[in-house]
């Protein structure tokens, strides 16, 4: 039926997003397998606050970065690095 891996892959590829589109997701109701991956959004969180959110990439060696992300780690550094006891931490 398929006589490289490419044709395999390009065969199972389209398969695959055909499926998504008749399947319902099983944690959101009414919503397909392809809905879901449309408005999936990466959200990282520390400590019950949300420390970055951003489109999830899907694509290899796609980088999302947002400086201002860290803004409350240099923040807290910057503090940190006034009282001699809390100096190690923000060294490292």
């Amino acid at each position: 039926m398929f006589h490289t891996f490419e044709e395999l892959n390009a065969w199972l590829g389209q398969r695959c997003r055909a499926l998504w589109s008749e399947l319902l997701h099983p944690q959101y109701n009414g919503l397909t397998v392809a809905d879901v991956l449309e408005l999936e959004r990466v959200v990282v969180v520390a400590d019950e606050t949300t420390i970055a959110s951003h489109e999830r990439l899907y694509d290899r060696d796609q980088v999302s970065f947002d400086w201002q992300h860290y803004i409350p780690l240099i923040e807290r550094c910057a503090m940190a690095r006034r009282l001699p006891i809390c100096r190690s931490s923000c060294n490292s």
